[in-house]
Parts: C-alpha cells; structure tokens; sequence
C-alpha cells in the first residue's frame, strides 16, 4: 500500500536527516502554493506520519488529493478524518467537504454539513458582538 511504503520512506529520511516537522510544514505548504500536486501529497504524507493527528495536515493532504489529482475517495477519507479530529467545528473543513459531496451531488450531506457551518458563523458573530461591546466599554472608560 502507499501509504505505508511512504510511511517508511519517511522514517528513514526522518532518521538520516535533521528536517524539523516545522521545515516539511513549509515544504509542503510552498509546494501546495505552486501546485506542485505530487510534491505536496508526498511532503502531507510525510507530515501525517510525523504527526498522524494533526487536523491541518489531514486537512491539506485532502485538499491536494481532491484539488490535485481528483481523487474523491481518498480525500473523502482525509476530509471525514480532519472533521472527526476538530469535532465538526473548523469552518473552512467543513466548507472544502461540501465542496466535495456536492461535486457528487450528495446533496442532503451537503445541505447538514451546511447547518452545522451556519451555527458555528452563529456563534462567532455573536462571540464577536459581545466583544465589540466590551471594548467600547472600555474605550469609553479610558475617554472619561
């Protein structure tokens, strides 16, 4: 399987190098930028077997497979691992999946996945009403 053929590649690079999981991090992220597709799948992977855990990469590994080489069903599985890992509460995952289900016209999933982003933008506005109302109190604590 590729994965664990480049799980292993990884190790051993990992081992005879001095590569930070910082440094691939950028690799990757630059690499994305230019959409260098392979590069930046091997560098994601590379990072998830750094860090197996980590929304962000299994978010962007989903991104590149879905953006880059098409691949829905592994960048489905990338997608349902990155949303598991943030409990459905990152805008921007939930938003590049339904671009996803509605490409393959899964139209109710898109349509929940949409009720969950609107309450999570629900809750930001008011989380930042409220803030907006605290600092113009003490704006205007600080003017008298």
């Amino acid at each position: 399987n590729f994965y664990t053929m480049m799980s292993k590649i990884t190790k051993r690079l990992q081992w005879e190098s001095s590569e930070t999981e910082e440094d691939v991090h950028h690799l990757a992220v630059k690499e994305y930028k230019k959409r260098n597709w392979s590069l930046a799948c091997v560098l994601f992977l590379r990072l998830l077997d750094m860090n197996p855990e980590n929304t962000n990469y299994q978010h962007n590994l989903a991104m590149v497979l879905y953006y880059g080489f098409d691949n829905h069903e592994s960048s489905e599985k990338y997608f349902r691992k990155s949303l598991k890992s943030c409990g459905s509460s990152h805008p921007d995952i939930i938003r590049h999946y339904n671009v996803l289900l509605i490409k393959q016209k899964r139209w109710e999933e898109s349509h929940a996945y949409y009720e969950i982003l609107f309450k999570i933008i629900e809750k930001y506005q008011v989380q930042r009403e409220q803030q907006i109302k605290e600092e113009e109190k003490r704006y205007q604590k600080l003017k008298a």
